[in-house]
């Protein structure tokens, strides 16, 4: 058993570090670079790792779950409460922003609250200095999401750090992890 949550605990790191790296090479070359030149800083790509963390982030959710959420909105806000306690509202905003609609409909788009009539946006940056840090997930007065890469990897750091160190003393979390693990390794599907 340790061998395994030691292989799930190292391929989880391991996955996460080759992302970070992987921002960080594209913000050092290409982003940076031509800041002041290029007016649209690589959005498609800026999405592409944003959903890639938002997977991570499902994942994660997912292992601590066991599977025992089926909707993955309400388990992914749970998981936040838990390792990264902060605004409810923003933590539903990201998730459907970036999880759900960026996923299904190639980008972000605008959401609008079916209760309140409200409609919500986001500004969507790679991190500093455009985006200061106190911005980042915080609700502007004009119903904005503000959201920063960078910061949302250090999030994700925070969080997986948070989780391996409870999956390591709880056997709980050990077993939920271990038994939703193969069916994530190997994806049933249907022809």
């Amino acid at each position: 058993m340790l061998s395994t949550l030691s292989y799930l605990t190292d391929h989880l790191r391991s996955d996460f570090s080759q992302l970070r790296a992987e921002v960080g090479v594209m913000n050092v070359t290409m982003v940076r670079p031509t800041w002041q030149a290029h007016t649209h800083h690589y959005p498609a790509t800026l999405w592409a790792f944003v959903m890639a963390g938002f997977a991570r982030l499902d994942l994660y959710s997912r292992l601590w779950d066991g599977g025992a959420t089926e909707d993955q909105s309400p388990r992914m806000r749970a998981f936040l409460k838990c390792y990264l306690p902060r605004d409810p509202l923003a933590d539903a905003l990201a998730i459907k922003l970036f999880r759900h609609t960026l996923m299904h409909t190639s980008r972000p788009r605008r959401l609008h609250d079916r209760k309140s009539g409200l409609e919500y946006t986001y500004l969507l940056h790679w991190g500093a200095p455009q985006l200061p840090r106190t911005h980042h997930y915080q609700i502007s007065g004009a119903n904005k999401l503000n959201f920063g890469l960078e910061y949302f990897l250090d999030d994700l750091d925070t969080l997986l750090t948070a989780y391996l160190a409870d999956l390591a003393k709880s056997s709980q979390l050990q077993t939920k992890a271990l038994a939703t693990w193969p069916k994530i390794e190997t994806q049933d599907f249907a022809v």
